[in-house]
């Protein structure tokens, strides 16, 4: 079971952390797409993206920081490091925040 860890949180965001290692193919899957991100030709950017789980996420053609990889929609935003003995950073945007109190079961 991963273990989230709450960084910080504030009026419109919720940052979380959790530790573990990607598989080597989502990592090669990351570079290639950050490579696309990179690129100048503008069909090759539009291949800058992962599928997760219904979520098309956008990969950024640099990173951020310590973290090489920076991915996200307008309601996530995720940040990978190469090195392990970072954490794998998650942030929660205003919007994604604020719809689930409009969703009623």
């Amino acid at each position: 079971m991963l273990e989230f860890k709450t960084v910080h949180s504030g009026i419109d965001s919720l940052y979380l952390s959790f530790k573990g290692t990607l598989k080597k193919e989502m990592l090669k899957e990351l570079e290639m797409r950050k490579e696309y991100a990179q690129s100048e030709d503008e069909n090759e950017q539009a291949l800058a993206v992962i599928n997760i789980d219904a979520h098309l996420l956008e990969v950024k053609d640099r990173g951020m920081g310590l973290y090489v990889y920076v991915l996200g929609d307008i309601r996530y935003r995720f940040l990978q490091a190469r090195a392990e003995s970072l954490p794998f950073m998650s942030s929660l945007k205003a919007n994604c925040l604020t719809a689930s109190a409009y969703i009623t079961q």
